[in-house]
């Protein structure tokens, strides 16, 4: 499946059996995204509904949920569709785009909230504060990949093969400005932040004393392992998104330049595949990242497994019930 489609039309395709991956990823990003914003929204913890960290998760799990929900299936509709249906392959492209830029501008937020909450352990974000700035995100994610349909529409049409000549032209533009401003940039603030969170971390003894009162040693303990969990959390976060993500952009970049070069089926479809990849392992990174979110899901758990154990229990009482009574009928007759 070719999930990097542009907006010159789609051929109709023999369904490649290699597709199976992407759906049942799709249905695991979307079950597991969904299964985080659940527990997130209900939760019954007032300490955390108004978390500023805990706001940008969610978010971002929502930015993911899209990822399977929408853009996956954007992505087939575009591959098997009739070549009559080439918006649809704009559409696709497009909204690939969008998750990207969302999905940096989440990890950004994120560790730029974690630097500053280890600087300033008492600073608290208020609730419009949060709204903001995650509407700031989407909105900046959304008008950022919606620009090229300016020229899309208005100079080539949806379905026309017709192409700039120049080599600067709005695509190249738009996708050097992209590639710039939610990649580079945005990585390059990332690892200053964690760099900070690091710092922070290593010097947490003299921090705490002036900041923070502990009544024994085991919780001063708790709270700087608890610190240095989450940072070896956030920097895997980062690492998951540049591994998986950078082979994205740089074929974009190749391929809007018009740089030719022979990728192989394997690497295309490993390409793609990657970066549906860091929408399925993030919620496994939510709910190890705040410990109200992961007692939440363990108890959730014990409760599933409790249910089924009483269910197996009770299937095992009544095959014994039904064992008996057909014993005590043989032996009456």
């Amino acid at each position: 499946m070719n999930m990097n489609s542009t907006a010159n039309g789609s051929e109709t395709r023999v369904f490649d059996p290699k597709n199976i991956a992407f759906i049942v990823i799709a249905l695991l990003i979307v079950v597991f995204n969904g299964f985080v914003i659940y527990i997130v929204k209900n939760r019954k913890t007032p300490r955390s509904i108004g978390s500023s960290e805990n706001s940008i998760l969610t978010s971002l799990a929502a930015s993911d949920f899209s990822s399977g929900a929408i853009g996956i299936p954007l992505t087939f509709a575009c591959t098997y569709a009739p070549p009559n249906y080439c918006p649809m392959c704009s559409i696709s492209y497009y909204f690939i785009k969008f998750v990207s830029i969302s999905t940096v501008l989440h990890i950004l937020a994120l560790i730029r909230e974690r630097s500053l909450t280890v600087a300033h352990p008492l600073r608290q974000r208020s609730k419009k504060a949060n709204i903001i700035l995650i509407a700031g995100i989407w909105l900046c994610s959304l008008f950022m990949s919606s620009v090229p349909w300016i020229w899309i529409v208005g100079v080539h049409g949806v379905c026309s093969n017709k192409r700039f000549e120049e080599t600067w032209n709005p695509y190249t533009v738009h996708e050097s400005v992209c590639f710039l401003l939610f990649f580079v940039i945005p990585l390059l603030f990332i690892s200053i932040f964690l760099g900070r969170i690091a710092i922070a971390v290593h010097h947490f003894t003299k921090r705490s004393c002036s900041m923070r009162s502990f009544k024994s040693v085991n919780e001063q303990a708790r709270f700087r392992n608890n610190e240095v969990r989450i940072f070896f959390l956030l920097l895997g976060v980062f690492l998951l998104f540049v591994v998986c993500w950078t082979p994205y952009f740089v074929l974009t970049l190749l391929s809007i330049h018009d740089v030719h070069i022979d990728v192989p089926d394997w690497l295309e479809f490993a390409v793609q595949f990657s970066r549906c990849v860091t929408s399925f392992l993030n919620p496994f990174i939510y709910a190890f990242y705040r410990e109200d979110i992961y007692q939440v899901i363990k108890r959730k758990l014990r409760r599933l497994d409790f249910s089924s154990s009483v269910s197996r229990e009770d299937t095992s009482v009544f095959r014994r019930q039904k064992a008996t009574q057909v014993t005590l009928e043989l032996v009456s007759n």
